[in-house]
């Protein structure tokens, strides 16, 4: 290492006349606010035709760091305050002292005045506080008032309040005192800041007009209920000639309650053991939803796991041939033969009013469950439409589980309706999934079936099972089905991992080519299962490993040492 390291410097006052790009320079002469001593240089912006940088800029010095060597938030005589472009500071802080609020102070006019006016903060605040002054003077008399939130503005005291009664008008002048008097039967009370108003007891002698309150005294002591004349004060039991009774938005009539208001509840609390009985096949009206209530029977239905429909007699296998009319959202909706001739699905015939499961449609819109309007002729085209109640988005939402009777291959399956939530008819897709049958699993590719019991069949010369497990057998993957492309490099789990010195990850697959290139200043030789990394000697055109003359520098015990380096002067 150097022993001594010098920048350029000199003793003047002067900047130095010419910088390299990134070179430092200091002066060390007395700096003031008209020269530049005691400054620190650095050349930037660029380089020139002479490769000087292109300007040499103040960037610190001890004449700096003299202005700024000040306790912080301490005003000091000599200190820097430091302000924007436009001579402004966001904020100016007076006072640091851990009890004593801070204090701006405006000196009197005479020359160094010792008297001042004093604007002091709080010792104590809950909270900060700015106030932001009005922007004209205001008049004489007038006061500031703060409207709550900091703004300050000019206010002129009111001295008069208009009063107004029932009766009469006056103006209260604040320097006189207000009288708060109790008329007939009311007295007032005047505590603090409080004016309470109260009635006197109420009595037959301050009740004007009337010596008595009793039901006789009224001029009108009954009320007509239907045919029933009621007496106030009086018991009754019934109350004939009602046709129905109003209470809020509730009407009772007859054996109906129904609401006044659109789109209102009816709440019914039964009392001890009493229950609310609804009809049998009430879930099943076009009004039925998630809100509405339902019997235990269909609740216990739901509580099995399945949203079951009728069944059908059969189910469709392909794509109908047919042309769809949405109906009104899926109410009437059809399917219509785009020929003629007798329907038959999965070598069932139909007949008129046969509930049929519709899932193979191409457009899924159309799937649902249908019932047979038209069979078809040799002159006619089969017509079906859409079955009650599943043509109700709430009677075939997502999870509908309908059973299908006949059929060469839906005989004895169920299904389920696979979409979410409740349909819109014509624009969602109905998709529909098996989700159970009698008997009808198969063996299908690679497993064999022996009564109940499903396997695998390996070939057990390259797989085998190992108790539960399918697994590669030891010794199964032999050097032929490699070389004749049987194992490929694809069919291996994991490839040939490597990483650079960053730690970035790359891979080769087996059988592929891993290549190695070398960067600036290396050279890689590869000779048979050997590869060889050298590097090259660096020139002024190549990166390399450097090369010094033992002249120019010492190496002891693996340290360099340089005696000094030295920036010169200016």
């Amino acid at each position: 290492m150097a022993t001594v390291i010098q920048i350029k410097r000199s003793s003047s006052t002067s900047a130095p006349a010419t910088l390299k790009l990134g070179e430092l320079a200091f002066t060390y002469g007395t700096g003031t606010q008209g020269n530049l001593g005691d400054r620190l240089f650095i050349g930037e912006g660029g380089v020139d035709g002479n490769g000087d940088a292109n300007n040499i800029s103040v960037i610190g010095g001890q004449y700096f760091a003299e202005i700024l060597d000040h306790v912080q938030g301490t005003l000091t005589a000599n200190g820097a305050v430091i302000i924007d472009s436009n001579k402004a500071i966001d904020e100016f802080i007076v006072g640091n002292s851990t009890s004593v609020g801070g204090t701006i102070k405006f000196n009197e006019g005479t020359n160094n005045g010792t008297n001042f006016v004093g604007l002091k903060a709080p010792n104590l605040l809950s909270a900060t506080t700015t106030f932001a002054l009005p922007g004209a003077d205001g008049t004489a008399g007038q006061f500031l008032k703060t409207d709550g939130a900091g703004n300050l503005e000019f206010m002129t005291v009111n001295q008069y309040i208009d009063l107004a009664g029932d009766t009469g008008t006056d103006t209260y002048n604040t320097a006189e005192t207000l009288t708060f008097a109790g008329g007939a039967g009311m007295d007032t009370v005047v505590t603090d800041n409080n004016v309470e108003i109260q009635a006197n007891t109420l009595t037959d002698s301050n009740l004007s007009g009337s010596a008595g309150i009793s039901n006789s005294n009224l001029a009108n002591p009954t009320t007509t209920l239907g045919s029933s004349v009621l007496t106030l004060g009086a018991t009754e039991t019934d109350i004939a000639g009602l046709t129905s009774l109003v209470i809020d938005d509730i009407t009772i009539d007859g054996q109906s309650v129904t609401t006044t208001a659109a789109n209102k509840n009816i709440n019914l609390t039964p009392h001890g053991t009493g229950t609310v009985i609804l009809p049998s096949g009430y879930e099943d009206r076009a009004g039925f939803q998630n809100q509405s209530v339902a019997n235990k029977a269909y609740v216990d239905q739901v509580a099995q796991g399945l949203d079951t429909k009728p069944s059908c007699k059969a189910a469709t296998t392909a794509d109908l041939v047919a042309t769809y009319n949405n109906g009104t959202l899926g109410v009437g909706a059809t399917l219509t033969a785009d020929f003629n001739g007798a329907i038959s699905v999965d070598d069932i015939a139909l007949s008129v009013n046969d509930r049929l499961l519709v899932k193979d449609q191409t457009d899924a819109t159309e799937n649902g469950i249908y019932k047979v309007d038209q069979v078809g002729t040799g002159s006619t085209p089969f017509v079906l439409t859409r079955a009650t109640p599943e043509d109700q988005p709430s009677e075939l939402s997502g999870g509908s589980f309908v059973f299908v009777e006949e059929g060469t291959i839906g005989s004895n399956n169920g299904y389920t309706f696979t979409h979410t939530g409740q349909p819109t008819f014509g624009t969602t897709d109905l998709d529909v999934s098996q989700f159970s049958g009698a008997g009808q699993i198969t063996a299908g590719a690679g497993l064999i079936k022996d009564g109940n019991t499903i396997d695998t069949n390996p070939d057990n010369s390259s797989i085998e099972v190992s108790g539960d497990q399918i697994r590669v057998k030891p010794l199964g993957v032999q050097n032929s089905m490699v070389a004749n492309n049987t194992l490929t490099g694809e069919k291996f789990a994991d490839p040939l991992y490597f990483k650079d010195e960053s730690s970035t990850q790359g891979q080769v697959s087996i059988g592929g080519t891993l290549e190695f290139l070398a960067g600036e200043g290396i050279n890689t030789i590869a000779s048979g299962n050997q590869l060889q990394i050298v590097g090259e000697l660096a020139s002024t055109s190549n990166i390399g490993v450097a090369s010094f003359s033992a002249d120019n520098f010492t190496i002891t015990a693996g340290d360099v040492e340089v005696t000094t380096v030295d920036g010169g002067t200016f």
